[in-house]
Formats: C-alpha cells, sequence, structure tokens
C-alpha cells in the first residue's frame, strides 16, 4: 500500500471514531433530560359565578384526585383545598368537563394553582 492510501485510511478511522463517541456522548445526554411527558397537561377556565370561582378543566389529561391540590393566595395568606368535590362521574380523576367551585371568601383577586404531585398544571389568575 502507498502512503497516501494508508493516510486516507487513518484518516476515516478516525472519523469513525469520533462519529461513534459523539453518538455515545449524545444517547448517555438524552437520558438525562427530563421527560416531559411524565407531566399532565391540562387547560381550565376560570368563571366568577356569584360568589363562587367555577374552575372547569376544558381540555388535556385527567388529573388523579389523590395527587391534586388546588392553592389560593390572595397575597396574604395560601389555602389548599381538596379537589375530591370536582369528580363528578366517580372515576377518581378531574376529567374535561368537571367542574370545582370555589369559595370568594378569599378574595376577588388571587391566584390559583392546580397542582398534581409538585408540578403546577395551571395557574390562573383573577
Amino acid at each position: 500500500m502507498g502512503r497516501g492510501v494508508s493516510e486516507v485510511l487513518g484518516e476515516a478511522l478516525l472519523l469513525v471514531i469520533v462519529v461513534l463517541l459523539t453518538s455515545v456522548f449524545a444517547s448517555g445526554l438524552a437520558n438525562l433530560m427530563p421527560n416531559l411527558k411524565d407531566h399532565p397537561r391540562a387547560d381550565f377556565l376560570l368563571r366568577l359565578n356569584g360568589n363562587n370561582f367555577t374552575i372547569i378543566h376544558t381540555a388535556g389529561d385527567p388529573l388523579p384526585i389523590w395527587g391534586t391540590k388546588v392553592t389560593i393566595y390572595n397575597g396574604s395568606s395560601l389555602v389548599t383545598l381538596n379537589v375530591s368535590k370536582s369528580d363528578a362521574n366517580g372515576n377518581g380523576y378531574w376529567d374535561i368537563g368537571e367542574r370545582l367551585n370555589v369559595s370568594t371568601k378569599y378574595g376577588r383577586r388571587v391566584v390559583i394553582s392546580i397542582v398534581v404531585d409538585t408540578w403546577v398544571v395551571c395557574r390562573l389568575h383573577t
């Protein structure tokens, strides 16, 4: 084999090693990235109904009642509510179309957060 062929094979081998190491690094890095599919996604509508706010689940994933809480912050205090009353069909999930009534006794200018485990699914401002 001539000198030129030897150098070309060496460069090709070096290129293969670089591509291989880059792919191994990229796949390892991808495993460290958070998986966004693990977190529920949902949309809600907030309506003022006399002396209540009505929170309506309008789209997205059903939220498990046992892991979901609604927090209300009025600027000075934080209140956590049980969402079991939102389960109209009794299946253990807050499904699309189901509602939760919240009293306005906490104030009419509040921030309502819907939290599943530690993930904030939605934040509503009045």
